[in-house]
């Protein structure tokens, strides 16, 4: 498994029950797709989504196992393909890392970055 080396660190401590995730920004409405893998077990999961007018993403029903830091990145066209730049407060980032804890609480959805 090949860890990334330039990602935003979200800080973030995602609920494991979390129905949606928010994160951005890219070129406003665009296809993509995402890519969440499991540090721990290098386990990819893909998601196929478009970007809205502000170029934040946004994927549902993600997967997640309580206790485990995750990381995210985003291609165009392909799952091995070139990663694209995720915008955050100015900078460009390849990946976001996350980790997953169990509150309790079930939020509608998360902000992994500051949105616009």
């Amino acid at each position: 498994m090949s860890i990334c080396t330039d990602c935003f660190d979200s800080g973030a401590y995602i609920d494991l029950c979390a129905t949606s995730l928010l994160f951005g920004t890219v070129e406003p409405e665009t296809e993509y797709l995402i890519m969440l893998q499991s540090v721990s077990t290098g386990k990819i999961q893909t998601f196929s989504t478009t970007s809205d007018e502000d170029g934040v993403l946004e994927f549902t029903e993600p997967k997640l196992a309580s206790n485990t830091t995750y990381e995210l990145w985003v291609t165009t066209g392909a799952t091995n393909g070139e990663r694209v730049p995720i915008t955050v407060d100015s900078v460009e980032y390849e990946c976001i890392t996350f980790s997953v804890v169990s509150t309790g609480v079930e939020p509608e959805y998360v902000e992994l970055t500051p949105l616009p």
